[in-house]
């Protein structure tokens, strides 16, 4: 064979070897955004399973607090019995408003730090939150004037915020209930 057939092969072999790798280089990279995905998706699974867990596993706590302070949604109480609390320096009271706020503090902290999902938390108490942020202000921004901390329970305050963003872009926002995609095919067996 000729040095020009032979330089031709060498050519060819060396072209295909180079297709290979860059075949390869192509599949890993593809591999590597497929390990990056199900390494997100596990991570907000993660994030999910910690929200509910903190969420539930305090609820025994909550229950407690809430046996005293009046029931979140009723504007008129909450502010009769800061009011009292406040201006009679009810300690027992006022401890009990302060556990029941930190509470809240801490899960916001979580999902600012990205720990807890926010998504997880509008499904399960967006309503309630907001209220508990809003009917609390007066024993907030009194306990702010009174410690001189201008950043207490500014976190809840946050969340309450993003929370209430959250419902305004889309006030029908039902992230769970609607997953046709899951229950497609399935059918309810007849007694």
């Amino acid at each position: 064979m000729s040095s020009a057939i032979l330089g031709l092969i060498g050519l060819a072999i060396n072209a295909a070897g180079i297709a290979f790798i860059a075949l390869q280089a192509v599949l890993a990279r593809r591999q590597l955004y497929q390990a990056q995905e199900i390494n997100q998706q596990e991570i907000t699974r993660e994030k999910r399973q910690a929200t509910v867990a903190f969420y539930m596993t305090t609820l025994e706590q909550r229950a407690r607090l809430k046996s005293i302070l009046p029931e979140d949604w009723d504007t008129e109480r909450i502010c009769k019995f800061i009011s009292s609390a406040l201006s009679e320096d009810h300690d027992a009271q006022l401890k009990c408003i302060s556990d029941y706020l930190a509470y809240f503090e801490v899960l916001a902290v979580g999902v600012g730090a990205n720990i807890y999902d926010i998504e997880v938390l509008y499904t399960i108490a967006e309503g309630r939150l907001r209220n508990i942020a809003r009917n609390y202000q007066p024993y907030i921004k009194t306990m702010r004037e009174r410690t001189g901390l201008a950043t207490l329970y500014v976190e809840f305050e946050w969340l309450a915020e993003r929370l209430a963003e959250m419902h305004k872009a889309m006030p029908d926002y039902r992230i769970f209930a609607d997953r046709g995609d899951l229950l497609e095919g399935f059918k309810i067996p007849s007694r």
